[in-house]
Parts: structure tokens; sequence; C-alpha cells
């Protein structure tokens, strides 16, 4: 083969790297996996990265060095940890009366667990940007307010959102765009008593989306276009 034929071999075979570089690149930014949290609501715990767990902030708490602790499924779509005399635990639960939706009611001042957020938490399937969109809102007649927060992985006391929901409806909406996240690493949805766990049963909807970078494809087959050109130039 001379030195002409091995050009155009070479040539070729960049062109089709680089078209499915680019394919696969394109094929990347315009795919989202928009999930919808009622819907992917587990029925078990860990089912499609979702956990539902009770967390202590205090260091006396008996249970796990970071706080955390998944509450054990009661029934299929119920999580909490039933102990009698030993006081209010937090609860996590997506119920279908009226509407589907999740409830989350966190404890306060519970003998044994202590006070206690009602903790949602999803893993990250894959490194990527993540959006989050959204809603907590009053789903108690008469109840008191509660702390709402969206954190990142264990990071509670630095929250990428929180607010308060007051008693009578009222709603805190959260629309936090690009959370970097690493596969395994988790975003968490919490409701915390604020002092008082009478009638706080708060629910949550919304959604998490989430795109693949494309970039380093696209760096790479800009690379080799460029690469193509020079052995052009050289012909």
């Amino acid at each position: 083969m001379g030195k002409r034929d091995a050009r155009r071999l070479c040539a070729k075979l960049l062109i089709t790297v680089c078209a499915v570089l680019m394919a696969v690149a394109l094929a990347s930014a315009s795919y989202a996996d928009l999930i919808d949290l009622v819907s992917a609501f587990p029925a078990s715990q860990g089912q499609g990265g979702f956990t539902a767990y009770g967390y202590n902030g205090f260091a006396s708490n008996p249970y796990n060095g970071d706080g955390f602790r998944p509450l054990t499924a009661y029934t299929q779509y119920v999580y909490y940890t039933p102990d009698p005399g030993q006081g209010q635990v937090p609860v996590v639960e997506r119920v279908a009366v009226p509407n589907m939706v999740i409830l989350m009611d966190p404890s306060y001042n519970a003998p044994k667990w202590g006070t206690e957020w009602a903790v949602l938490s999803y893993i990250a399937p894959i490194t990527s940007s993540y959006d989050l969109t959204g809603a907590f809102k009053d789903a108690q007649s008469g109840k008191t307010t509660t702390r709402v927060l969206i954190f990142k992985n264990t990071d509670w006391a630095h929250p990428i959102w929180q607010d308060v929901v007051e008693p009578g409806h009222s709603t805190a909406s959260y629309d936090i765009k690009q959370i970097n996240l690493a596969a395994g690493e988790r975003i968490s949805f919490a409701v915390d008593a604020n002092g008082d766990s009478s009638y706080d049963f708060t629910s949550l909807s919304g959604t998490i989306n989430h795109c693949p970078e494309p970039g380093s494809l696209l760096i790479i087959a800009t690379g080799l276009m460029g690469t193509l050109a020079g052995i052009r130039r050289r012909r």
C-alpha cells in the first residue's frame, strides 16, 4: 500500500470515528432522564435509588455515625419504625387518597430516638448535572410550622435550599439547577419538626432531571477532526 492509499484509509477511519463520537455526544446532550418523585416512590427500600431515613443530628444519637438510619418498610410504600411506648418516629409514605402524594412526618422529643427528621434520599446513578423542581406543602389541617430542606450527601448543615411551611396549606416551592453529583452521591429531601411535631404531615412532589455531560466526547471528536485536516493538507 502506497503512502497516498494509507493516508486515504487513515482519513476514512478518522471520519468514521468522528461521526460516531459526534453522534454519541449529540445523543447524550439530547438525553434527559426525568424522574417524578411521586411515581418513582419506592415500594421497597433502595428501589430506583430511593431510601427513606430518619435523621438525628445530635451527638448522642444511638445509630449510624452520620445520624441517618433507614426506616423500616412497615407496609408497601410506608416507612417508619414502629416502637410501642417509645414515642413518635418519622414517617415517609406514599398515599393514594385523595390524590397520589408523598407524605413526610418528622418526630420531636420521642423518648428513644430523640428529635428526627423525615428524609427521602435519591442516589445518583451516573455522574451528571441534576435539576430539581417541586414543592413541599402543608398536608394537615391545624399543623404547626415545619422546616423543609434539600441537601447533598450528608451535609445537612449547609443545605442547597431551605424554607418553612406555615399552617394553612402553604407551599414552599423550589427550582434548583445544575447540582453536580458523582455516581453514588445523593440528594436528600427533609422535613424537620421545627420544635413541635404536632400535625406535621407535609407533602412532597416534584421531579429530578439529569443530562449526561457530552463535553469530553466533543473535545475528542474536535481533536480528531483537526488531525484529519492536517492529513488532508499534506496530501
